[in-house]
């Protein structure tokens, strides 16, 4: 993505420019100070992967001086897959939608063309989503089998918190 591009991008969604396509620290920090902050509740939790840039120094920083009451957590090392319920619940739905609106399209041909379109693609998809499948991924996260048993109360604790505390759980990417 060129930043060039981003005036004629549509209004709305956060648009961020890097040399990869990972998350690095640069973004995260955008992400944390400006999509994050009208959108997080103080008493809050946001439970994060255990990416370097999630859980950095720099991260529990901007997390204490911008947001008081809220904290990051993040979750135990390679429990991401089962913990994370917007990866299969979510994401898996949100690809395959994303597949079928690229078929119906027309031909783009530039690189450009290809980025506007993939993004109204994504913004069309998401705003199709339905609450309820997104609700329902986080039920059937919560309350699976396949979460060993220690997690399973560590995951009810922080229910229990959430709802004692009126903590909003954040689940980020």
């Amino acid at each position: 993505m060129k930043t060039e591009e981003i005036p004629t991008y549509p209004p709305g969604p956060f648009y961020a420019v890097q040399k990869t396509a990972y998350m690095n620290q640069r973004v995260w920090n955008m992400y944390l100070r400006e999509v994050l902050k009208p959108e997080l509740d103080s008493p809050s939790v946001l439970l994060a992967d255990n990416l370097k840039c999630h859980v950095s120094k720099k991260s529990y920083k901007i997390m204490r001086l911008m947001y008081s009451g809220a904290f990051l957590q993040p979750l135990p090392a390679n429990t991401t897959s089962v913990l994370q319920p917007l990866y299969f619940g979510v994401m898996g739905p949100f690809k395959s939608m994303c597949r079928t609106e690229w078929i119906k399209e027309g031909k783009v041909v530039t690189a450009a063309e290809k980025r506007l379109a993939m993004i109204k693609r994504a913004i069309k998809v998401w705003n199709d989503m339905k609450e309820d499948t997104i609700r329902k991924s986080f039920e059937k996260a919560l309350n699976t089998s396949s979460i060993p048993q220690i997690w399973r109360h560590i995951i009810s604790k922080l229910i229990s918190l959430a709802r004692l505390f009126r903590i909003v759980l954040n689940l980020a990417q």
